[in-house]
């Protein structure tokens, strides 16, 4: 799979919004005889992810973050080199959500693919994989495992890039005032009356600042805030 981890890199190396890449290697996966890729993005609490599967599947499994439970991801967890793998009997003594994510999958014809797991820093992780209606694993094992974890790398780089400047276009000026005060120790009712809100007020606007920068708890929103540079 050399060549396309190479169409990979070039693909991801034009300039384009976050769909325009996808849909790049929505045609690469489909060129490289896979029916639907996977990007996911796994930091702290919290997913992110890209992919072509379809909505309901997106909204059972990687919204819900079932996804997590997938011994294929926890597999991934552990790994750092690229693989292929098969779902063949690998629902005997499976859980009840593995159960029934396996069958989903496998009405959509999901039967193999190939995953490459990368770390991106402080125990987060990166999870590239591409599924495929073929029972036969994929051999990957004259994959260049360095080309391939550089292309989903720089993936990454890309996507990481384009979310930076979507989300400092939705934090409005209060809620980056809001998580600044937070973030140099201010409580939250001290920061009420800097404000001028209530402490209901102040948690409503940090609630909203989470929400726009895809996190779940206010560490998590300050730690962000001060990566994208928007505090």
């Amino acid at each position: 799979m050399n060549a396309w981890f190479t169409k990979l890199l070039d693909v991801t190396a034009l300039p384009g919004a976050a769909d325009q890449i996808c849909e790049r290697i929505v045609q690469l996966t489909t060129e490289g005889g896979f029916s639907y890729f996977c990007y996911l993005r796994l930091k702290g609490e919290t997913i992110d992810y890209k992919t072509n599967l379809p909505p309901d599947w997106q909204e059972t499994f990687l919204t819900k973050r079932r996804i997590l439970q997938d011994p294929e991801v926890i597999d991934a967890r552990r790994r750092r080199v690229i693989y292929s793998w098969s779902q063949e009997n690998q629902l005997k003594d499976s859980t009840e959500p593995v159960k029934s994510m396996r069958s989903v999958s496998k009405k959509l014809g999901i039967r193999s693919g190939v995953t490459v797991p990368i770390a991106t820093g402080f125990g987060h992780q990166v999870i590239f994989s591409l599924y495929s209606p073929s029972e036969v694993r994929r051999d990957v094992s004259d994959t260049d495992p360095v080309l391939a974890a550089t292309a989903v790398a720089q993936l990454h780089a890309r996507l990481e890039h384009v979310r930076t400047r979507t989300t400092a276009a939705r934090l409005n000026a209060r809620e980056a005032r809001c998580l600044r005060w937070i973030a140099e120790g201010k409580s939250i009712s001290v920061v009420a009356d800097l404000e001028g809100l209530s402490y209901g007020g102040v948690r409503f606007v940090i609630q909203n600042a989470k929400e726009a920068l895809g996190v779940v708890s206010l560490p998590q929103a300050t730690a962000a805030a001060k990566e994208l540079k928007l505090i």
